[in-house]
């Protein structure tokens, strides 16, 4: 049997990263990523703890969750070397680190991933302004805190953002969302969480005059809706598609509606946002 092709590395800069989020569905696959497919000597990851041990064991579990560290061709005690847990809170100022610690990562890390957010379809915006709005202005301080070091950030959005039931219209990619979007987002058309995302990726492009000169730069990603694992079959099992289909089977029945549903199976998204965030980051520094 032929050997399998080797895993194709997104980059060779031993620079080390941030990421938000690794707790998460995603945010486990991105952490994969990252450590598989970079060179990063340091992934730090913001997470809640009450200890380092405690937020790398928080990470490793939430990997095993998925089977990615068994999958993987990196052994165990590279992944606790290289993953790097950081005690933090997003929706505090310099992201709940002691100063000296968000100084250091400012002038260390070249990129940012930051997935990290609250997400609720149900409370309003006021209950996702702290950790999405607060830890989006954060991050964007702590990529523009030191002029010596450049930092790429690679923000996690949502397609919903431009999602307008009122109106069909094509977005194109790169088009201004931001005045074709003011109504929906207002009109109470949107849930609080997609405010959250909208006012965030606003945030992140009035800055975009500033970013030449304060040696930072970003990308906004916008997924859809994130299916399972296609190797595991493993998924989110707290999102609203999974409940959803979990009901249908408890009830052995299904509402007779038509419609349709674009799923991005999670290794894809993964892929994606690392491989066009390492190659933005080479473009960049």
């Amino acid at each position: 049997m032929d050997a399998p092709p080797p895993v194709p590395l997104y980059s060779q800069d031993t620079a080390p990263i941030l990421l938000t989020g690794a707790t998460g569905f995603l945010g486990a696959f991105l952490l994969h990523r990252l450590v598989t497919r970079t060179r990063a000597r340091r992934i730090f990851c913001l997470v809640r703890c009450t200890s380092e041990r405690h937020g790398l064991r928080r990470l490793l579990q939430n990997l095993d969750r998925f089977e990615l560290i068994a999958r993987s061709e990196v052994p165990r005690d590279e992944w606790e070397r290289r993953v790097q847990p950081v005690r933090g809170e997003l929706g505090e100022r310099y992201l709940g680190l002691p100063l000296p610690l968000f100084q250091q990562l400012a002038s260390t890390v070249r990129t940012v991933y930051h997935n990290g957010a609250r997400v609720n379809h149900v409370l309003p915006y006021s209950a996702h302004r702290s950790a999405n709005v607060i830890g989006t202005r954060e991050i964007a301080r702590l990529a523009a805190w030191d002029p010596a070091n450049h930092v790429h950030v690679n923000y996690i959005s949502t397609i919903t953002v431009l999602q307008d039931s009122a109106d069909q219209r094509l977005t194109a990619e790169d088009a201004a969302v931001g005045p074709q979007l003011k109504h929906h987002v207002y009109s109470g058309a949107s849930s609080g969480y997609e405010q959250s995302k909208w006012v965030c990726e606003m945030m992140l492009l009035a800055l975009v005059p500033f970013q030449t000169e304060r040696t930072f730069s970003h990308c906004v990603f916008r997924p859809g809706m994130i299916s399972w694992d296609p190797v595991s079959g493993r998924g989110n099992n707290d999102d609203w598609l999974h409940r959803m289909l979990h009901g249908f089977i408890e009830l052995c029945t299904a509402p007779l509606a038509d419609g349709s549903l674009n799923l991005v199976p999670v290794p894809y998204v993964a892929d994606v946002v690392t491989f066009v965030g390492e190659s933005l980051h080479r473009n960049s520094g």
